[in-house]
């Protein structure tokens, strides 16, 4: 799951997004209420993994909302700048933002447990740090590999299975589709599908599969993918009333966040009462609220805290997971309840990552996780990158904005 100023094909991005009723093309600039979102997300999941907050798990789906809808809004906005998506920019600037960090976690925990483990075999170390590489850790994970300290490291693999195939799909519906009433009714329909499947899965049984494959929890990125076509085509009414209806909607869906962080329970919520869905649809609500000018909600994700967590939340939520581990706090893992230790293991992520953010790094979004999962971040605790943000994918610029999970 952006600097204080971004870079579109090489300009300067806007501060804020192209107004509503305005005749402008929609640009979205960067958005500094988006990465306070970011770090209202990235904090659920750690306070979850923390065991302090219930539903925290929660945030992942929040972050895959905001992730399909800033990635796909840079794919809209380059189409509409050049009339082609260059795809091989896209995957090597994405490569380029995540694959340093990542590959920076792996060397360091990897080495600490070859270090450690003496009873796992060498072999099967090396095919478990091959997994979270290669972004199949979910899939890995399903199949029975034991992946900590890189458990949560699934939500990194869904977005980046997503993102190996959105692109191909979002170019394949402009190129083919003329009408975007048919794209947007294309991407409900790819909603109610995965939501369907995970029901079926559930039904079966199959709670790992429903929980972390990508075709099961596309609903949640695709809620975004859909917010961004709603926006950036200016599908949604710019009259005074629907202004006002947006807002209450984003109040309503503020407090209905906060009500599932405090009390969904994983896995009875996610299993029974579609709290993954309601989430990234709250989320949804959330961004569509805050591109409004003068919203409320905008000037409270805007303070400065938030917004500084945000923008180094790809950091926190990768590193975040192995230091609780490692100070035996993590939920799950540990026993009884430490304050002291956890207040330590707290810190320690925030210096590691504070101290980091200002390096030469891929930055790069935050996912975030359930208990015993979390979400991505680079070895440099790098800020949240343009998909979380305001960057665009452009012919010079085409590296995602600046999470998980997630």
């Amino acid at each position: 799951m952006p600097t204080s100023a971004e870079r579109i094909g090489g300009q300067d991005a806007d501060m804020t997004a192209t107004p509503p009723g305005s005749a402008e093309p929609f640009r979205l600039g960067y958005q500094p209420a988006l990465d306070g979102l970011r770090a209202v997300s990235v904090l659920a999941v750690m306070l979850h993994h923390s065991g302090l907050l219930v539903g925290g798990w929660l945030g992942v789906d929040v972050f895959f909302a905001l992730s399909g809808f800033l990635i796909t809004t840079l794919l809209i906005e380059e189409h509409r700048r050049t009339g082609v998506i260059g795809l091989k920019r896209f995957y090597v600037r994405r490569a380029l933002r995540l694959l340093p960090g990542l590959l920076a976690l792996v060397i360091v925990l990897g080495t600490i447990t070859i270090a450690t483990s003496a009873s796992v075999g060498l072999a099967a170390i090396l095919l478990r740090l091959a997994a979270v590489l290669f972004y199949v850790a979910n899939w890995a994970i399903m199949a029975g590999f034991g992946l900590y300290p890189f458990a949560h490291t699934w939500s990194l693999a869904i977005e980046e299975q997503f993102y190996a195939l959105w692109p191909l799909a979002l170019l394949a519906l402009l190129r083919y589709v003329r009408t975007r009433v048919v794209i947007v009714s294309i991407v409900g329909a790819g909603i109610a599908a995965s939501i369907i499947w995970r029901g079926v899965l559930l039904h079966g049984g199959s709670l790992p599969w429903a929980y972390q494959g990508v075709d099961a929890r596309a609903d949640s990125l695709l809620i975004g993918c859909a917010v961004a076509m709603l926006v950036s085509w200016r599908m949604v009414p710019d009259s005074h009333a629907a202004l006002i209806t947006r807002r209450w909607a984003g109040l309503a869906a503020a407090m209905g966040l906060c009500l599932l962080f405090a009390t969904a329970r994983f896995p009875s919520a996610f299993r029974d009462h579609f709290a993954s869905t309601l989430t990234a649809l709250a989320g949804g609500l959330l961004i569509g609220d805050v591109l409004v000018p003068g919203s409320r909600l905008a000037r409270f994700l805007e303070v400065r805290p938030l917004v500084g967590i945000g923008r180094i939340s790809y950091g926190l939520y990768l590193w975040h997971f192995p230091i609780l581990l490692g100070f035996g706090v993590l939920i799950g893992k540990r026993h009884g309840f430490h304050p002291v230790w956890l207040g330590l293991a707290w810190l320690v992520t925030f210096v590691v990552c504070g101290s980091s953010s200002n390096l030469p790094s891929a930055s790069s979004p935050a996912s975030a996780a359930p208990q015993g999962s979390g979400g991505r971040s680079p070895g440099s605790c790098p800020r949240a990158s343009p998909h979380r943000s305001g960057r665009s994918v452009g012919r010079r610029g085409s590296g995602l904005p600046r999470r998980a999970g997630s």
